[in-house]
């Protein structure tokens, strides 16, 4: 099988990577970046130049032997939200995703499948409700940018290719994301409660981010919208004190929103904002997460 990978180099196309090679050594894998020549991959890896808004060259790797998986768009969670920083996040996300649908629909075969990033932001703040892939889209800035995200792959599943929208959640790495700064600052007996602490946070392991993609390429029944989020959904206070338990540091500081929203803008309500969304469909299909509890998952992770 081919693997043709945008945002190859982000935390979770280099996770997904190392998955690929494990389990598929003899697969061929190509990566499209904007700097090829910048690209940290292992040598086995094909590199391709992509502007990450155009069809190119490329195209030639889409054949009915390739999975596509679109992971491209500029980080979120980085930098503060300005009006620049918000049109650079949507054209990111919407180019890219524009640009793979087009070389879909172009190609004389059509790809076994396409697997296409979205978010649990998808949903808005949800409040106490508990959240599955029924719900609709909710209001504000990111559920509208994952709406047209989403709408992009209409043509290119009208044209009969299964595509799986992963709509994740906050995936904790030891690599980066934002578990290795919230270490930090616990460590420096710095970490802090979100304003009440009482909103909802759905988040995953690393490891079954990438395993449920690499589950929902090899099971051709899985289409449409799935949620990537641990079975165990916590609230921000469970998550600083759990992560205050792992690293045997207190955690009883409260971090009021203004602030917040002065230093990182628009995300700063973002992130008191509740989600408490479950990972029904994959559950359904069979999938069984090696991290299901959140303390589970931070040991693995901080205390390799």
């Amino acid at each position: 099988m081919i693997y043709l990978i945008t945002g190859g180099t982000g935390l979770i196309g280099q996770a997904l990577i190392d998955l690929l090679l494990e389990k598929e050594p003899n697969s061929k894998i190509v990566v499209l970046s904007r700097n090829p020549h910048k690209a940290k991959l292992p040598d086995p890896v094909l590199v391709e130049e992509w502007d990450a808004k155009s069809v190119g060259d490329w195209k030639k790797w889409v054949t009915a032997e390739t999975a596509i998986i679109n992971l491209a768009g500029e980080n979120v969670g980085k930098g503060r939200w300005t009006k620049k920083k918000k049109q650079r996040i949507r054209q990111s996300r919407l180019d890219a995703t524009k640009a793979i649908a087009d070389a879909i629909l172009q190609a004389e075969q059509k790809p076994y499948c396409v697997i296409q990033a979205s978010a649990t932001g998808y949903y808005g703040d949800t409040k106490e409700a508990i959240i599955d892939e029924n719900a609709p889209a909710g209001k504000g800035f990111l559920p509208q940018l994952s709406v047209e995200w989403e709408q992009l792959m209409k043509p290119v599943i009208d044209a009969g290719v299964r595509v799986v929208f992963i709509r994740t959640g906050m995936v904790l790495s030891a690599k980066d994301g934002a578990l290795p700064r919230l270490a930090l600052m616990t460590k420096l007996f710095l970490g802090a409660i979100n304003g009440s602490g009482k909103q909802w946070l759905s988040w995953i392991h690393i490891d079954d981010e990438v395993g449920i993609i690499y589950y929902a390429i090899k099971n051709e029944n899985i289409q449409g919208p799935i949620n990537l989020v641990a079975p165990e959904s916590v609230t921000n206070k469970e998550f600083m004190k759990t992560l205050g338990k792992v690293l045997h540091r207190p955690v009883f500081m409260r971090m009021p929103r203004l602030p917040v929203r002065i230093l990182i803008g628009e995300f700063g309500n973002v992130l008191y904002e509740s989600q408490r969304v479950i990972p029904k469909k994959i559950m359904e299909y069979g999938y069984e997460f090696k991290f299901p509890h959140l303390k589970e998952a931070l040991e693995d992770l901080l205390k390799k």
